[in-house]
């Protein structure tokens, strides 16, 4: 019985050492391993060509992106899905359809982290 203990114990051990600490909000093969990096690229590929490389706007008539400290994440996917900032003031072109939801969370927790 111990023996038997002991091995199903080893078995775990080892099922546990092969798993991998590779974030699970990174898409695989990707080489983004944390949430800040995947926030950062979906930001670089998705918003720099139009809120400029340090999103702080300006490229365009695109705005700084630092409003989106002071949504809500629903408030900011609602932005993504419409277009239509909180008060209606400034339309985008919707950007959910190029965003998996991953993406989204991702980019929401980076530039309300971003040090603007």
């Amino acid at each position: 019985m111990r023996t038997c203990i002991a091995l199903a114990g080893a078995a775990a051990l080892l099922a546990l050492a092969s798993c991998s600490n590779e974030n699970p909000a990174a898409p695989r093969g990707t080489g983004v391993a944390t949430p800040t990096a995947r926030g950062q690229a979906v930001a670089v590929a998705q918003c720099s060509s139009c809120h400029g490389p340090d999103l702080r706007g300006g490229i365009t008539a695109a705005p700084s992106l630092a409003a989106v400290k002071q949504y809500t994440f629903t408030q900011f996917d609602q932005l993504l899905c419409t277009g239509l900032t909180e008060d209606h003031t400034y339309t985008q072109r919707a950007m959910a359809p190029t965003l998996t939801p991953n993406d989204k969370i991702a980019l929401y927790n980076y530039l309300s982290g971003y040090a603007w």
